[in-house]
């Protein structure tokens, strides 16, 4: 009965930590998701002023045209290279911004990967563990003996390699 009983509470410390890592994958998740939509807003706040930059060009450069009229040499050249200066900037920073969230998205999916992934291994621990026998807890429990004599430091990574064995070897 104490074997089950240690069984029991390797099980559940186990799966706990799954649990905690499969909670912190969802928090970063949500970080991710949270500077995703910043970055986005920000996104869309610069096409939104770079396309009022090009309004206000375009009325700069239908001004520029009134003002050759009058005199060409002087304002002509100079003022419509100033209106189109800050242009190549703010389209690397568009550029700079959009593989930033390109990069998050992606990061994003693999955590969300990540996350399935070890929710599919909880699923099959879960359901081994319902479906084991009692000789499979027998073998299970022994191996959990043999453990407990063990270096602590190797104790946990130890068990969690023979509980992943065991339970692909009942696949």
């Amino acid at each position: 009965m104490d074997h089950v009983s240690t069984y029991e509470k390797v099980f559940i410390e186990n799966i706990r930590a799954l649990e905690e890592k499969l909670k912190c994958h969802e928090t970063e998740l949500q970080s991710k998701d949270n500077i995703i939509s910043e970055l986005s807003a920000q996104l869309e706040s610069e096409k939104s002023k770079n396309e009022h930059q090009h309004q206000v060009e375009e009325i700069s450069l239908s001004e520029l045209a009134c003002l050759t009229a009058f005199s060409k040499k002087l304002v002509g050249d100079h003022f419509s290279r100033i209106c189109l200066l800050d242009q190549p900037y703010l389209q690397k920073t568009l550029q700079v911004k959009d593989l930033a969230v390109e990069n998050l998205i992606s990061e994003k999916e693999a955590l969300y990967s990540e996350m399935k992934g070890l929710e599919m291994i909880l699923q099959r621990i879960q359901e081994s563990v319902s479906l084991m026998t009692e000789e499979d807890r027998k073998v299970f429990t022994s191996i959990l003996t043999f453990e407990q004599g063990s270096d602590e430091r190797n104790k946990r990574s130890r068990s969690i390699k023979s509980l992943f064995k065991l339970f692909m070897s009942l696949y």
